[in-house]
């Protein structure tokens, strides 16, 4: 086997060097693409849930707002400071962003003495003042809730029921005020103290009761939240819902869109508990507490002051607010979100195949690219080594003919030449070897022409056996000069041919003069022609020359008909050519609507055939008009 030559070794390692970084290029952008997935997750997972523990914050901070301002103002003696808390309501309303968020606001008195049932006040904004009014009938199961707990509180004197409740759940201090909310009414519930001083809490069982007005919270103050953190420059991309209820048969509170049914609201992709700490062992939900500074102006609101008559500062005072459960299986009001476009990991893994197709497209087109280039820099080396075997083999085609027209003239110019049967002969010799000069010249020319612009054949009718004729008789010399026989099988009955006779007979010349240059040593060859018929016609003639010499090796076939190309058997054997015949002959034979083909074994021979297209009668070839752009220039 021949060894690789240094360059070849430098291009084929090159290559491997080029396919070993497209493969690192490729293992990279899939770990970086998982990379980028996985961040993406994170990434979307912690805008959705920033999102959601944001709207849980505005909610409760507005709830909380609420609370603050009607936080249960202690017993002073005996007697609750009601005028305080219509003052505080008022004062509520004047700076509340959602003033008809509070529907009622009620108080509740545990029972004394022999009293079996405690008494219920309602405020009356409009007269200031609270008035005594019969439980609603949505109350009942709340104010036996409230009954509990104050009964807890007398009996344990120590901070019990709700505040209790409180810090057993989310693990608050016992110091922490905290607010309750009743799911199913809405409203809010916070105890009274007995104390005057906020940061020293004793419940005394009174309760103060704020129902929250439903069409506000579902039409007003959740739209704007969903609105605030949900909504994009495209709107709403997910749906958002606030549902309540059981795990199993949950209710759906608020919702972005009509369709949002129960059982959409079993599969989500995001939840999110509005209200408490979650138990032990539940780290899905969280709970908020809301601080908001308040000025108690005791002084100015009659409920005492310091020795020196000043204002007490602000106290952060922290607002928790806990669900009241009735059943086991009821469940607090939580926030859901459900993609539209299919789950969040749905998404990622739809956006990361994506990510890997471009990135895998684009690394297809570098290796298509690095191969075009290869390839490219192959032919190119190619090209060149035919052309440096042109020049070589034109030069040579040039140097015989050259030489003899310079000896024959030589000879005359010396006088060797005496009579004129000698000056005949060296005449010919001349003329022969001028002839061939200008073929190989005329060759060269066509060729160059061929690549630089295209030429519209003439198709007239021609007779096959004239074209035959005008071939061998312009090749006389060359068959004579090699001894050469020439077989002539021609169907005298064949019909004309859409052709240009002179590039026609030109083409022949060619097969003839490579018949010659190629099957010396047997000289002989065939030229034949017959019709291939149609269903009911001839639609083609079949043009042959056949010789018996040294043929095609099968690796050359599929190039002999690309320029500057020639064989390697022809190469061996140091025959001198140009490469540019067959090209010619094929290009010439396509522009007339034609074409060539070529059978041979090595070793006995090679056989071309050109293909003509019958004339149908109506100044052209088939349905072509009198003139063909040919594919190529003859």
């Amino acid at each position: 086997m021949k060894p690789l030559s240094k360059e070849r070794l430098v291009s084929w390692g090159t290559v491997l060097a080029l396919a070993c970084i497209l493969i690192v290029l490729a293992r990279l952008q899939y770990r970086w693409s998982d990379q980028v997935s996985q961040a993406t997750t994170a990434q979307m997972q912690a805008a959705l849930q920033n999102s959601m523990v944001g709207f849980r914050q505005d909610l409760t901070r507005e709830l909380g707002r609420v609370g603050m301002e009607m936080q249960p103002a202690p017993i002073q003696g005996k007697q609750l400071d009601l005028n305080g808390y219509v003052q505080q309501y008022l004062h509520w309303r004047q700076t509340a962003s959602h003033p008809e968020l509070v529907d009622a606001i009620y108080i509740w008195q545990p029972p004394v003495a022999q009293q079996k049932s405690g008494e219920l006040l309602k405020m009356n904004a409009e007269k200031g003042r609270f008035e005594s009014v019969l439980p609603p009938k949505e109350f009942e199961t709340l104010l036996q809730r409230l009954e509990e707990m104050s009964a807890n509180f007398t009996r344990s004197g120590v901070l019990g029921g709700l505040q209790a409740f409180a810090a057993q759940r989310s693990g608050a201090s016992p110091a922490m005020m905290p607010w309750a909310i009743d799911q199913d009414i809405p409203a809010l519930i916070g105890p009274v103290s007995k104390n005057v001083n906020a940061r020293d809490f004793s419940p005394s069982g009174s309760w103060v009761i704020v129902t929250l007005n439903s069409k506000v919270l579902e039409q007003h103050l959740l739209p704007e939240l969903t609105t605030k953190y949900f909504s994009s420059s495209a709107g709403l991309t997910d749906e958002i819902a606030v549902v309540a209820g059981t795990r199993e048969q949950p209710k759906i509170i608020y919702a972005t869109t009509p369709d949002f049914s129960a059982e959409k609201a079993l599969d989500v992709d995001a939840a999110l508990n509005l209200w408490r700490s979650p138990p032990p062992g539940d780290p899905g939900r969280t709970g908020v507490n809301v601080f908001r500074p308040t000025t108690r102006q005791l002084q100015n609101e009659g409920r005492g002051s310091s020795s020196n008559g000043a204002r007490d500062i602000d106290i952060p005072e922290p607002v928790r607010l806990i669900a009241l459960h009735y059943s086991l299986d009821q469940t607090d009001w939580h926030i859901v979100v459900k993609r539209r476009k299919g789950s969040l990991e749905a998404a990622i893994a739809a956006l990361r195949w994506r990510n890997l197709a471009i990135s895998f497209g684009i690394l297809t087109v570098l290796a298509v690219t690095m191969a075009l280039t290869v390839m490219s820099s192959y032919r190119a080396r190619r090209l060149a080594q035919l052309q440096i075997d042109f020049v070589t083999g034109i030069s040579h085609e040039l140097r015989t003919p050259l030489a003899v027209i310079s000896s024959a003239a030589e000879n005359i110019a010396d006088g060797l030449v005496g009579n004129k049967q000698q000056m005949v002969k060296y005449g010919a010799v001349i003329r022969d070897q001028s002839k061939q000069l200008a073929q190989l010249v005329e060759q060269v020319l066509l060729y160059s022409a061929s690549k630089q612009s295209q030429q519209d054949y003439v198709l007239n009718p021609v007779q096959v056996n004239e074209v035959v004729q005008a071939a061998l008789s312009n090749t006389s010399s060359v068959l004579n000069a090699a001894n050469f026989s020439v077989e002539r099988d021609i169907d005298p009955n064949l019909p004309e041919v859409a052709a240009d006779f002179s590039a026609l007979t030109q083409c022949l010349q060619n097969l003839i003069t490579n018949a010659v240059k190629y099957g010396a040593q047997s000289q002989w060859m065939a030229i034949r022609a017959s019709a291939r018929n149609g269903k009911q016609e001839p639609h083609e003639v079949m043009l042959t020359v056949e010789d018996r010499g040294m043929g095609i090796d099968s690796s050359d076939l599929p190039h002999i008909f690309e320029p500057f190309y020639r064989g390697t058997t022809a190469k061996a054997a140091q025959i001198h050519g140009t490469g540019l015949g067959l090209a010619l002959v094929e290009r010439t034979m396509e522009a007339m609507n034609g074409r060539l083909t070529v059978s041979s074994e090595p070793g006995k021979g090679a056989s071309f055939t050109l293909h003509l297209t019958v004339f149908n009668g109506n100044g052209g070839a088939g349905n072509s008009g009198s003139n063909h752009s040919p594919k190529g220039q003859a």
